[in-house]
């Protein structure tokens, strides 16, 4: 265990009569790098990081002339399922487009509480949405130094002599900006709107490959901008890789030492349901250990038991005055913290019937 080599590294010191400062503090610090290489990952869901968004359910989006944004929204929100069911649903486009044509709907007549009322009503919609959509790509023109052989060596890879020289390249960046908005059919506030606003850019000199398309690096720009809007509107799956602790200073009997050293050999060649397994022994064979009740706190986190992993973390917090050890058990003291403010929104969620 690292705690026995840390020992014998500061007794082989005092035993020799040498000091050396600079090789132990480099050791020690090698030793506890190591402490933390094992990781467990842990999946959940988080809510959605707008408040007020679970209340959007059946969406009519509103656009005079059909534009890309029209086709932004309804593409990336209809392909979001929660639970194996779709999240939104949308008004179909005809019968919406057939609706606002014989009712001589637009944009501005959202503001207006009896359209709205009306249009929700011939719509079955619960949320009418509007969006505005702009994407441009710049090309400019840049110059960069470099070096050109003038002569070469006795070998084809060298070079007696070189000269620098100026060659042309250019930039493109395309820009994404999108801000869609959310109006309740029964209350007429605004659900939800944000700017939203991405680059994707391309660098290119003279012998390289050629730029992307325009259209590419739209699409690169694009896809982060929907990526987050959809975590803003919608629950989502998360996975974080929650780093483990290999060894702690207790007098771990040499079974529990054992299962500890077998369950971190597990996390690191990814087997993390036979590494939670075996800290879960190791818990039976030595309970008073800061490790094992970490890391046992880090599989009840993995299995959603956020009571079990409280008290594997406050257990673990009362094992030590070490701050480095200690900022390992608050992070997951933080992370539920975290969860349990998810949950209470998911709740929320299902019970306005969206889960």
């Amino acid at each position: 265990m690292i705690k026995g080599i840390k020992i014998a590294l500061v007794s082989s010191v005092m035993l020799s009569g040498c000091v050396v400062t600079e090789t132990i503090n480099g050791g020690i610090a090698s030793l506890n790098n190591s402490f933390t290489t094992a990781e467990l990952p842990i999946t959940y869901t988080k809510a959605a990081k707008e408040s007020g968004t679970e209340k959007m359910k059946r969406l009519a989006v509103i656009s005079n002339n059909r534009n890309a944004a029209t086709g932004i929204i309804e593409t990336n929100l209809s392909n979001i399922r929660v639970n194996g069911q779709p999240y939104f649903t949308f008004v179909d486009k005809a019968s919406l487009s057939k609706i606002i044509e014989q009712q001589r709907f637009n944009e501005s007549d959202i503001s207006n509480s009896k359209n709205r009322t009306r249009l929700g009503k011939l719509t079955g919609a619960d949320t009418l949405i509007t969006a505005d959509y702009t994407a441009d790509v710049d090309t400019s023109t840049y110059y960069e130094k470099d070096s050109e052989c003038i002569q070469k060596g006795d070998k084809w890879y060298k070079c007696e002599k070189s000269r620098e020289i100026t060659i042309k390249c250019s930039e493109k960046i395309a820009k994404v900006n999108f801000k869609p908005k959310a109006v309740s059919v029964e209350t007429g506030q605004i659900v939800f709107t944000k700017q939203y606003s991405r680059l994707s850019s391309s660098k290119v000199c003279k012998g390289d490959d050629p730029h992307p398309s325009d259209s590419v690096l739209r699409g690169r720009a694009l896809a982060a901008v929907i990526e987050e809007l959809k975590q803003d509107v919608a629950p989502h799956q998360v996975t974080k890789n929650v780093k483990l602790m290999e060894s702690d200073d207790s007098d771990l009997t040499d079974k529990a030492e054992e299962l500890l050293d077998l369950a971190v050999e597990f996390a690191e060649k990814d087997m993390p349901d036979h590494a939670c397994k075996t800290f879960a022994k190791a818990q039976s064979q030595y309970s008073e250990s800061l490790a094992i009740n970490y890391n046992n706190g880090v599989c009840a986190e993995r299995a959603n038991d956020l009571e079990l992993a409280k008290a594997y973390y406050e257990k673990a917090s009362n094992l030590t005055l070490d701050v480095d050890e200690l900022k390992f058990v608050i992070e997951g003291q933080t992370r539920l913290v975290e969860r349990e403010s998810d949950n209470a929104k998911l709740t929320l969620a299902t019970t306005s019937n969206r889960l």
